[in-house]
């Protein structure tokens, strides 16, 4: 039935967010069966075959229309929430309530239809979701037994816990409103949407000749978004917005968080299925925290900005069932630290009072570790710079909007993609390629460097107000206008309230003490200077702009974008600062706190630019602090590493910031990391590779190897463990985000390191089984050697560098993917690997095989599955029957094995299902083993098996076929028991479709 599929994806979806939650939650390590349930039982397919079951058929009356955006929507999502979360923490749950609550939801979002007709159809459609959360719930106690015995005994997963209480308050709140107050609520809530959507669906692009709002399809362009550690899976827009649940938006100024922030908000708004979206800006909020909850901010801005009056009441109850997104932005625009973590642990006690709410929340990726949200409840997302097509792109969108034919346009589109090359740092960040595209399209020139950018345009920010500077060289202040707002700047800066709003009254009094002394001698004289220029800079375009109200109705001003105000502030420092040493004692501890990292790197620069060596002696005095206080070690090394990229500073000292970050990301890489509040180290060796693209490239890149070298060449065990790490995977870890520029640098040079140092490592690896990672892309590594010491164990032992949060593929996953996928994809490293496996499998007795306990399983069939689907998109055409006896041997073992290690008996069909690419010929012996085997089809399949593979080209074929007819296990950790051999082998040739 149409109705079946939505609640499939109800169920589907609502399992996933609890489960997903619990997973992520679990403070030890998983076990292996536990992820395959995690994995493996909560999809579509599982739960559709338990759905089929239950045939509900519809009612000819109901307007699907509705009951589908019903079963789509929230509401219905909470209530499966709730219901899943009661039934896995009190086994015998009476889900009465729910169902009153799942009939009061539903009567009011589905209209014109009689009670006694929808009712019993409703009952229908309870059963079967009830039914299906019992079986998930049974299934997970049975899989899972310890974490589901921590819910139910000690409610450790605290958000389960707080689900239950948002439920009973949930199902109290449903049962004392009347239809007639659903009726209005629903109309309340549709005009609350159009106005979200209109007020957070246009984009203001920087624009100095006119400000104009454009609807953000005309001009926004979503860059790229991955999972803080998980670079090589990113998402798109639409990815993240079907995955937001507790996420933290990542990236650098001007990257583009606040406004996916905001797109994301227009999107929920505008599409009735999903959650109702509230946005928060959180300088604003802060500003209120003393007088009003994040509830009452919500509701009294509902009335004062979007004009529709939630109450109180209505949002809490929006609250509790999940109907609704909050949207966090701005963290990082709390300057002071105390004051980011006071704010954040309101916004983290908001979500544990309302479980079900979805949240998002944007910050800086400098300085979030600082104050970070609780990383047990939030995902942590970051946004990758733009890409050439995205540049193109953004062009594309951006000169559409000028007054240009559509020759004239493609011209100056072309010509300004292929010029601003140059520049590939200021263009990846979409903030400056829209500052480019200004200045190019009156200059049709690109600046090289951000300050030079801000500085152009602020150039033509005074032009633009006009060009004869006629409107203000008649302002009593006119020769004061450019140092003043620097001068304003600095002071909202260093006043951290400030940054939020101040008044004109406030702007007013400093700039009158800035004048007096300057321009003028009396107090009367300044302060009608300093009001003529407030007057005058408040309505210009990119200077100041409203930022609502005091309590008292007083207007506020702000920055309007705080890039700028960043830029001023940081010229203002160097104005005042009488020498680079000054400027950088004054810089100093604002970077150790991560607050000012914009402001610190114009400063460094714009100083650079106009004293002698200002750059080298700024990083000269931060880098001397390291030795006075190393625990500022870790920000200081991270700061004047991205100096590299902007700054030619001398050999000697590129070589010394070079070793410091080495060394910091060395140290780590076999610690496991805890919260600290202190920035990563890959913060530090990700700003060195980022300027390999800089006048410093040779020296960077001489140091970094020689560092390596060096280690590598020590008689300290643990020195060499380490290089070795970063020699294969520190280049990995620490890669800039939608960057492979330093990774082709240097990786060619860190591969002939480990290949020189070949035997040495070899010898590590004995003692740290993850330096084996970085030997087996080498031809000339023995694959024989780590196998003779943990056996077959060691095929299936991940590689991890827990101090990196990184980790590599187990070798039995490499090999399999490689088999499954295309032929090209084959060298001869891997038919090496496979020869040598090959033979070592060969020359074992007969199984079980595998019990070494230092060897930690970590690939799971699942994931080896995913792998193998995604391998064998690009060989699907190819035949099963040209794999090699050798790739028989090793693809067969490793799949069966790890068919039994895994504990999957009752997953089954994620094998039988995945097609298994070229391995596909392997599907009858797996079929006959797990008692799927029926009818002269298998037959025929493991003739033309056997046909294929005699026992000529493969000694391994027969034992394969014992395995398939259960006579032997290849793990010696399997839980199947091997039957007894029958009496009649004549029996068994007749019975059997896996015969000899």
């Amino acid at each position: 039935m149409p109705i079946e599929g939505n609640i499939i994806g109800l169920i589907t979806k609502s399992a996933t967010f609890i489960f997903s939650h619990i997973e992520r939650t679990v403070k030890r390590k998983i076990e292996e069966s536990e992820q395959e349930f995690f994995r493996t039982y909560i999809n579509s397919d599982r739960v559709s075959q338990s759905v089929a079951l239950h045939s509900v058929s519809e009612p000819n009356d109901i307007d699907k229309t509705e009951l589908e955006n019903f079963l789509s929507g929230p509401t219905a999502r909470a209530i499966v929430r709730e219901l899943l979360t009661s039934h896995l923490a009190t086994s015998d749950f009476d889900s009465r309530r729910l169902r009153a609550a799942w009939q009061i939801s539903a009567w009011s979002e589905i209209n014109r239809v009689q009670a006694s007709i929808l009712n019993p159809y409703l009952n229908k459609l309870f059963d079967c979701i009830d039914g299906e959360s019992r079986r998930l719930s049974r299934l997970f106690e049975e899989k899972c037994p310890k974490i589901a015995e921590d819910i139910r005994n000690d409610a450790k997963i605290e958000r389960l816990s707080n689900i239950l209480e948002s439920m009973e308050r949930h199902l109290s709140s449903l049962q004392s409103i009347s239809a007639a107050q659903i009726d209005s609520e629903a109309d309340l809530i549709g005009k609350y949407r159009k106005q979200a959507a209109r007020a957070h669906g246009s984009i203001e692009p920087p624009d100095f000749e006119r400000r104009r709002r454009l609807h953000y399809s005309t001009i926004y362009v979503s860059p790229k978004f991955a999972e803080s550690g998980r670079r090589e899976t990113e998402l798109n827009l639409e990815d993240l917005i079907e995955e937001i649940d507790r996420t933290v938006i990542l990236g650098d100024p001007g990257g583009g968080k606040s406004t996916a922030a905001n797109v994301i908000t227009t999107i929920f708004a505008a599409t009735p299925t999903y959650q109702i979206p509230f946005f928060v800006l959180l300088r604003d909020f802060a500003g209120e925290m003393g007088e009003k909850s994040i509830i009452d901010y919500l509701a009294h801005r509902s009335s004062s900005h979007y004009q529709v009056d939630l109450s109180r009441e209505l949002i809490q109850r929006l609250l509790d069932t999940g109907r609704v997104l909050v949207v966090f932005d701005g963290l990082d625009e709390l300057l002071d630290t105390s004051r980011r973590r006071e704010v954040a642990d309101r916004v983290e006690l908001f979500c544990a009072r309302y479980p079900l709410c979805a949240v998002l929340v944007t910050s800086r990726l400098v300085g979030y570790q600082r104050a970070p949200m609780d990383p047990k409840e939030f995902r942590v997302i970051e946004i990758s710079r733009f890409d050439d097509q995205d540049v193109q792109l953004y062009a594309e969108k951006w000169f559409s909007q000028e007054n240009l034919s559509s020759t004239e346009k493609q011209l100056v589109i072309s010509s300004f993609v292929e010029e601003s090359k140059v520049s590939p740092d200021l263009r990846s960040n979409p903030l400056m390629l829209a500052l480019l595209c200004i200045i190019y399209r009156g200059e049709h020139f690109i600046p090289r460097n951000r300050p030079a950018v801000y500085e152009k345009c602020a150039t033509l920010l005074f032009d633009k107000w006009d060009s004869s500077r006629r409107i203000y060289s008649n302002l009593q202040a006119g020769h004061a206008v450019d140092p003043a707002m620097k001068y304003l700047a600095y002071w909202m800066m260093m006043n951290d309230s400030a940054g939020e709003g101040v008044t004109e009254h406030q702007l007013v009094d400093r700039t009158t003490t800035y004048l007096k002394g300057y321009l003028f001698e009396t107090d009367d004289q300044a302060r009608e200077a300093a009001r003529e220029f407030v007057e005058f800079c408040r309505g210009r375009a990119w200077v100041f702009n409203d930022a609502g109200t005091t309590a008292d109705g007083e207007v506020l001003y702000k920055f309007t974008h705080r890039t700028f105000l960043e830029y001023f502030a940081a010229y203002h420092i160097t104005r005042i600062g009488d020498s680079p040493e000054q400027i950088a004692g004054m810089l100093a501890p604002h970077i150790l706190r991560e607050e000012w990292d914009i402001v610190a790197q114009l400063a460094t620069q714009i100083t650079d630019r106009h004293s002698e060596r200002g750059g080298e002696r700024i990083v000269r005095f931060l880098l001397a602090q390291i030795d006075i206080d190393n625990s500022t070690r870790s920000a200081l090394i991270s700061f004047v590493s991205r100096c590299l990229s902007f700054l030619v500073l001398p050999p000697t000292q590129v070589r010394q910031i070079v070793s410091e970050a080495y060394r910091l990301m060395t140290e780590c890489v076999w610690i496991t990391p805890k919260p600290s509040g202190s920035p990563s180290p890959k913060q530090a060796m990700t700003a060195i590779l980022e300027a390999l693209t800089s006048p410093n490239n040779s020296t960077i890149h001489d140091e970094l190897t020689s560092r390596i070298r060096n280690d590598l060449n020590s008689e300290d065990t643990s020195t060499i463990m380490s290089a070795a790490a970063f020699a294969y995977m520190g280049i990995r870890a620490a890669r800039p985000r939608g960057s492979r520029i330093a990774f082709d640098i240097v990786e060619p040079s860190l591969t002939k390191i480990i290949r020189d140092h070949r035997v040495k490592i070899e010898q590590a690896a004995t003692i740290n089984h993850n330096l084996y990672a970085g030997l087996l892309p080498l031809e000339e590594f023995n694959i024989a050697e780590p196998l003779a010491k943990h056996g077959i164990d060691w095929l299936f032992a991940g590689f991890d560098y827990p101090g990196w949060r990184i980790g590599v593929t187990p070798c039995a996953g490499q090999i399999l993917r490689t088999m499954a996928g295309a032929r090209q994809n084959r060298n001869n490293i891997y038919w090496s690997r496979v020869e040598k496996i090959s033979q070592f499998l060969l020359q074992l007795d007969d199984p079980p095989w595998g019990n070494d306990p230092e060897m930690d399983h970590t690939l799971s069939l699942t994931s080896a599955m995913m792998d193998i689907r995604r391998a064998a998109g690009s060989g699907n055409s190819e035949s099963s029957g040209d794999l090699s006896p050798d790739e028989l041997n090793v693809g067969g073992v490793i799949l069966f094995f790890m068919l039994e290690s895994s504990d999957t008996w009752l997953s089954k069909e994620s094998v039988l299902e995945s097609g298994l690419g070229r391995l596909q010929f392997l599907l009858p012996l797996i079929k006959v083993r797990l008692g799927q085997a029926e009818g002269p089809s298998f037959t025929k399949a493991l003739d033309d098996l056997s046909s294929v593979y005699s026992s000529e080209k493969s000694s391994m074929l027969p034992l394969l076929r014992r395995w398939a007819r259960r006579e032997v296990n290849f793990s010696a950790h399997t839980s199947v028991a091997v039957p007894q051999q029958r009496d009649s082998p004549e029996r068994e040739r007749a019975d059997s479709p896996v015969a000899e």
